[in-house]
């Protein structure tokens, strides 16, 4: 949302590039941050082998996948390199831990995983088609969903009013 002020800020203008990489690398920071615990169950399981096999190949995929598509298409291919390793990667790790140690996501689970996938891939789709200072209202609109999202499923869970009371109780002592 905010990538293009933060880069003129930070660096210069003449980092603004970077901004094609975050185009496709948006939505596969979601399919990692869904992917990636699911990683730990095989290295708590005890399955070390299998982890190292599993990370080597990760990083393996990740290496030709972006040195592939970087030569074709640019820095737009080095997200879009992030994306397809993640969901390969993905696949694999979900096979084997479904396979090996029965694992199944949740029904709510599944539910915030395809919220999340469709906010990301709309907030990717719309910087992708939509230029910059066109796509900040989208992009303004598609991160407050996702806050109000992440704030409802965070209450459920903790009861975010009665956590913060406690909290300033605590800072009170």
């Amino acid at each position: 949302f905010l990538a293009p002020i933060v880069i003129r800020l930070l660096y210069s203008k003449d980092f603004l590039d970077v901004v094609l990489i975050l185009k496709f690398a948006l939505l596969a920071i979601i399919v990692k941050a869904i992917i990636w615990p699911l990683a730990f169950i095989i290295l708590a399981k005890g399955e070390k082998k299998l982890y190292f096999k599993q990370e080597l190949l990760g990083d393996a995929m990740n290496i030709i996948f972006t040195i592939l598509l970087y030569e074709y298409l640019g820095l737009i291919g080095i997200g879009l390199a992030m994306l397809f390793n993640y969901a390969v990667y993905g696949v694999y790790v979900y096979n084997v831990v479904k396979n090996k140690f029965q694992f199944n996501f949740r029904k709510n689970t599944l539910g915030i995983i395809v919220k999340s996938i469709v906010l990301g891939s709309s907030a990717a789709i719309t910087v992708l088609f939509i230029d910059y200072p066109n796509a900040y209202w989208i992009l303004l609109i598609l991160c407050l969903m996702s806050i109000c999202f992440s704030y409802i499923e965070l209450n459920t869970r903790i009861n975010i009013k009665e956590y913060l009371l406690k909290f300033r109780h605590k800072l009170k002592k």
